[in-house]
């Protein structure tokens, strides 16, 4: 596998050489990103450190004349400032041109947020005219190697699929959702348009108004480590010159977390992650993970669209998926602020600024989660968080792991040589089955794949794959009976279906009718859920659409967990097989770990971070062991062949 680049930001001037002395005396940076005002002396010691070197300029004009009128600079000519870089760095350049434009970093135009787009087809649309308009002006420079950097999922199939070599995603940072749900979709949209991917740790924290480089690192130390062995392609750090303290002469906090890292990735490799489920969502999807906080449900951030029917569903999955995960996103750690000023973000889901609000009605603040909170504000919770050195983790949540983090998420534009490439795929959301989409997953089937899907999704004129004649309409179920077991008291709506054909029924209502159902085609098989789109009345995913989930995706888990819920990822190198598991709760972890296949030459098992030997059994053709996650954090074991 090609090694991860990892992307330090700094803005190089003679004051940061200490910082650029220090990252070249540690030997595991890759790039240097900077803006493009760095002077050229400074320039020929990046490039005589043998760094490659990202340029973050915005392609779109409106965007960076914005941007940088904001920080009183003059407005680069981007296309002499582009020629300077790559006199120096030839091709070791990297072009970031799209810098968290449909979020807080940069934000979009007031052109686009003036729309207003009712529908999830002009919201799309808008975007991707916006997106048009950036590539554009990229493809002047089509010689050099593009990233696009976003802050929300729903920008990451659209850049993908412009031919850009790197989709980014921003994490850790409290104005945007989770990093499961964000690795899912960029990892995703990576193998169906075939680019790198990678992820931007951010160190701001809008809860406090500030950074939190000086601050316990743990949160950081288990992020980074997730993603490395998710696959990440590059793994970039913002704010660089917070991290390194040149009067002391030694990095801070999360300096010294992220050197422990970076030498970590020198010594052990991530392997090949595991990913044997695959989501199809709508390409207009514009879903994100949505915060607990959220009053009203809206996807295209920017546009704020209300839910069409079948998104409710979206969410229960992910929730389902990576449990707690909904709790990441949160400007309202400490409760009510007594005062909302200073604002988590300028331009979030939670607030919307007179800066980005294109009208004073568009001006917005969300409301609190509850009535009453610690601090005066978010100045006040950073200055009591800094003098008592706190700990963050218990107030910026993580997720943890259903089945794993082995979800990818494709859109309907996946074509059948990258669904072929999983076990299962999910129809997901208010999806239109058109012609060319169902051949695509009618083959994908017929090859040996296994596709779920709901009502909404599949209708009356899917016989042919559901084994079903559905009606064209809605009936009340009370309960659910799941093969032979006791039934399940849940209300429902579903609608009711005739066996055409040979269709096994997994499970039905209280009156016998279908409810669960595979029908096999060619050499694999169909499940259709008779609830429409999964949802039911008083949860978003229906019980029993959970149980089918589960009774799918459990069979093609690499790994299981047994214990209280872990966030867990599992990956295959040369000579190796490893899981990786972070602990996001208060109390020690303890568990075991079953791995379903491993090779039987691997006859050594230790824990990676700490060197430790770890003892297992061998389990059939897989293997077992125990283990504890200290609170907060993340172990790595690794089985391989000793000697």
């Amino acid at each position: 596998m090609t090694p991860v680049s990892l992307v330090y930001e700094i803005s190089p001037t003679p004051a940061t050489m200490p910082i650029l002395d220090w990252l070249a005396g540690a030997g595991w940076c890759t790039h240097i990103a900077m803006r493009p005002d760095v002077c050229d002396d400074m320039l020929k010691v990046v490039k005589g450190h043998g760094w490659h070197t990202v340029v973050k300029l915005q392609a779109h004009p409106e965007v960076r004349e914005r941007q940088w009128t904001d920080w009183n600079a003059a407005v680069p000519d981007l296309d002499e400032a582009l020629a300077r870089f790559e006199r120096v760095f030839g091709e070791d350049l990297v072009w970031e041109m799209f810098t968290e434009d449909d979020s807080a970093g940069v934000g979009f135009p007031q052109s686009l947020l003036r729309a207003h787009p009712r529908s999830y087809a002009e919201a799309a649309a808008l975007f991707n005219a916006y997106v048009a308009e950036v590539i554009s002006v990229a493809r002047r420079h089509s010689g050099l190697e593009r990233w696009a950097r976003s802050g929300y999922v729903s920008a990451l199939h659209t850049l993908a699929a412009q031919g850009l070599d790197c989709v980014m995603l921003e994490r850790t940072n409290d104005d945007v959702p989770d990093l499961q749900t964000g690795i899912a979709f960029a990892r995703g949209a990576a193998h169906q348009y075939g680019c790198k991917w990678g992820i931007d740790f951010s160190l701001w924290w809008g809860g406090i108004n500030g950074c939190v480089h000086d601050l316990p690192a743990i949160y950081h130390k288990r992020a980074l480590c997730l993603a490395y062995f998710s696959g990440a392609n590059a793994l970039a750090i913002e704010g660089g010159n917070l991290l390194y303290d040149p009067h002391a002469q030694k990095p801070n906090a999360l300096g010294e977390a992220l050197d422990a890292f970076g030498r970590f990735t020198q010594r052990e490799a991530g392997g090949r992650v595991e990913t044997p489920v695959a989501v199809l969502m709508p390409k207009d999807h514009g879903w994100f993970n949505p915060p607990y906080w959220r009053t009203t449900s809206e996807a295209w951030n920017y546009a704020r669209v209300p839910y069409a029917q079948g998104y409710r569903g979206v969410d229960g999955f992910f929730a389902a998926a990576y449990p707690g995960s909904t709790y990441a996103m949160d400007p309202f750690p400490f409760g009510c602020y007594t005062s909302d000023a200073p604002p988590a973000s300028p331009f979030a889901l939670s607030c919307v600024t007179p800066k980005f609000a294109p009208s004073l009605d568009d001006v917005y603040n969300a409301e609190p989660p509850i009535p009453f909170g610690r601090y005066h504000n978010r100045n006040a919770a950073r200055d009591d968080l800094y003098r008592r050195r706190v700990e963050t983790s218990p107030f910026r949540p993580m997720g943890t792991s259903r089945w794993g983090d082995i979800i990818d998420v494709l859109t309907t534009d996946a074509c059948v040589d990258v669904l072929v490439d999983y076990e299962v795929v999910i129809l997901l959301g208010p999806i239109r089955l058109d012609e060319p989409l169902r051949a695509r997953i009618k083959e994908y089937v017929k090859a040996g794949g296994t596709l779920v899907a709901a009502a909404g999704v599949f209708g009356p004129r899917e016989t042919d794959l559901t084994g079903l004649a559905v009606e064209p309409e809605l009936r009340v179920g009370r309960a659910w009976r799941w093969g032979d077991a006791e039934p399940v008291h849940e209300a429902f709506r579903y609608c009711p279906a005739v066996l055409e054909g040979a269709s096994d029924i997994l499970a039905q209502t209280s009156s016998g009718a279908p409810l669960v159902a595979c029908n096999r085609v060619g050499n694999g098989c169909i499940y259709t859920c008779l609830i429409p789109w999964f949802e039911a009345e008083q949860s978003k995913l229906a019980r029993v659409a959970l149980k089918l989930l589960d009774a799918v995706i459990t069979p093609v888990q690499p790994v299981y967990v047994d214990g209280l819920p872990v966030e867990w990822v599992s990956t295959c190198g040369a000579g190796d097989y490893t899981v990786t598991l972070a602990n996001h709760d208060d109390t020690e972890w303890e568990g075991g770990i079953r791995v379903r296949d491993l090779p039987p030459q691997f006859d050594t098992c230790r824990e990676l971070l700490t060197g430790d030997a770890v003892s297992f059994q061998r389990a059939s053709s897989g293997a077992a062991c125990r283990l504890a996650v200290p609170v907060y954090d993340v172990r790595v074991v690794r089985w391989s062949r000793s000697g």
